[in-house]
């Protein structure tokens, strides 16, 4: 209601132009313009894992989908100089103010593992898994803590490790330990040579000795 005090009156179209700005004064907040929502940018991942809206700043991992029994992790691509670990296949980055693509790579391995016992210093036999390509770079003996047996390297983290390996020309062992109170270590043996050196072919009974000489000091 406009309240006008003059003993005047207003003409009607004065009062009714007052009357609209005095509501428009009075019909506001006070609260001010509202924040902007933050801004997001979006990662995408072929072949692993890690879509998604982030915030710049925010740290984001990305996961390879490669098989844990027949595949082996490359190195990412696409924006992969953002990665922390871009070998990896598990890795993280920050996240950039701009979209992000990566494309996990990985190849096909297969692995069959032969079985065998030996007899070591210790005269009580033991179980090895191995695997020997015609030609290689090295062997690696797999071991692990007092109370484990052979099918250990067949489990969800030494399996890849052993595909990795292959891949990578190497041979893979792995026996059943003497009974220790201690833990056993991962070794690195280049009976079969070294990196940077000519493959050399090994076969199981030539890497039986090295396996009885090593199991000493188990």
């Amino acid at each position: 209601m406009l309240n006008v005090q003059s003993s005047r009156l207003l003409p009607l179209s004065t009062a009714l132009t007052v009357g609209a700005l005095v509501l428009a004064a009075c019909g506001g907040s006070g609260a001010g313009p509202s924040a902007a929502p933050p801004i997001e940018r979006t990662v995408t991942v072929t072949g692993g894992y890690g879509s998604g809206s982030y915030r710049p700043g925010t740290t984001v991992h990305v996961w390879s989908a490669v098989s844990t029994t027949s595949g082996v992790a490359g190195r990412w691509s696409g924006d992969a100089t953002l990665l922390v670990e871009p070998g990896e296949w598990h890795t993280s980055f920050v996240m950039p103010d701009r979209d992000v693509t990566l494309l996990a790579n990985s190849t096909t391995q297969t692995l069959t593992l032969s079985v065998a016992t030996f007899t070591g210093v210790t005269s009580v036999p033991k179980t090895v898994r191995y695997h020997f390509p015609p030609v290689m770079r090295g062997v690696v003996l797999i071991s692990h803590g007092t109370g484990g047996t052979s099918d250990f390297i067949q489990r969800t983290e030494p399996f890849p490790l052993a595909l990795a390996l292959v891949a990578d020309g190497y041979a893979s062992s792995r026996r059943k330990p003497r009974k220790s109170s201690r833990v056993t270590r991962t070794a690195t043996a280049s009976y079969a040579g070294a990196p940077g050196r000519p493959p050399t072919t090994l076969t199981w009974a030539t890497c039986r000795r090295c396996l009885r000489t090593s199991s000493a000091g188990d």
